[in-house]
């Protein structure tokens, strides 16, 4: 009987001793009395809240509008910088195709210049072939051309030795013969240029130019 009374003496002690000794476990398990501040029994009686501060009301409204208007610039802001980077998207895109288009027109050109390489390569190798083929008649033309050349050059050598004589036998002539011979030579001659072919017979006109002239 003593012992419970002194157990339950010692249980009302703790109750009521845990605010002055701060004694935190009791405080969990109890709960903490509230104070004169919290209950306004120091602001003469009468329990209820505090009145409110219109200052602090002030300040927060204030920082309230700040956020906001922090909030509207940032929206602001997020649309700017997604608009910007749709632009420089697309401006991409198009650089992109832009640098497709260009390099399929260099690999278009390098084609078209490797085909035109092929060709003048054939061409070249006709032009060989020809050559080769036309060779050995240009050459049995060239000595029929030749030795027709000599035999015109013989020809005006034995003119030229008559013309020679004649005059020889003028001199012994009376001056009336004279004349007359010397007219009638000028009308040969004037026959036989126009009797002769122009640019010398076969070679000018082959086009291989005169005897010992160079191409």
């Amino acid at each position: 009987m003593k012992s419970r009374l002194l157990v339950f003496a010692c249980f009302v002690f703790l109750v009521y001793a845990r605010e002055p000794l701060k004694i935190g476990f009791l405080e969990g398990i109890f709960g903490k009395k509230s104070s004169d501040k919290e209950t306004g029994k120091g602001n003469g009686g009468g329990g209820g809240p505090l009145p409110p501060n219109p200052d602090e009301e002030e300040a927060i409204r204030k920082l309230r509008l700040q956020a906001l208007m922090l909030g509207t610039e940032v929206e602001d802001l997020g649309k700017i910088i997604n608009q910007q980077s749709r632009e420089l998207e697309q401006r991409r895109e198009e650089e992109g195709e832009k640098l497709k288009n260009s390099s399929q027109g260099v690999i278009q050109a390098s084609e078209n210049i490797k085909s035109i390489n092929e060709e003048s390569k054939k061409g070249r190798r006709k032009i060989r072939r020809l050559q080769k083929r036309i060779k050995p008649h240009t050459s049995a033309i060239e000595k029929i051309i030749n030795d027709e050349e000599g035999g015109e050059d013989r020809d005006d050598d034995d003119n030229d030795d008559d013309d020679d004589d004649d005059d020889d036998d003028d001199d012994d002539d009376d001056k009336k013969k004279k004349k007359s011979k010397k007219k009638s030579k000028k009308k040969n001659k004037k026959k036989d240029g126009k009797n002769k072919p122009k640019s010398g017979g076969l070679r000018g006109l082959l086009g291989l130019g005169k005897k010992g002239q160079k191409d």
